[in-house]
């Protein structure tokens, strides 16, 4: 399973033959030590669409407040449309470092 998350120019990569939560907690470790994320919660990847194997991608804009809260998304493409509420509802409980910021993160959802 392949997942990355790019915000700020930066990419942030789990490319394994790990289980989709294993990866997400690696993933999840990776941003928290990059001093950006404070909470980073991992979208739901729904068992039947890993066994079908079905790839996506998720780009999103979002808007941080100066307490790091998520104050908007704005949804740029998803494919296939299942990937965008699975990535979005994930983001919204998301908190950054204390930097009011507007971001974009893809997210690549590899099975």
């Amino acid at each position: 399973m392949d997942i990355s998350v790019t915000a700020r120019g930066r990419t942030y990569a789990i490319r394994t033959k790990l289980s989709a939560m294993q990866c997400f907690e690696r993933l999840s470790a990776a941003l928290h030590r990059s001093g950006y994320w404070e909470t980073f919660v991992a979208p739901y990847y729904p068992e039947e669409l890993l066994e079908q194997k079905l790839t996506g991608e998720v780009v999103v804009d979002v808007q941080i407040t100066n307490e790091g809260n998520v104050a908007g998304i704005w949804l740029v493409s998803a494919t296939p449309d299942i990937f965008s509420s699975l990535a979005t509802t994930a983001i919204r409980q998301w908190k950054f470092e204390a930097v009011a910021a507007k971001i974009r993160v893809v997210m690549e959802f590899k099975p």
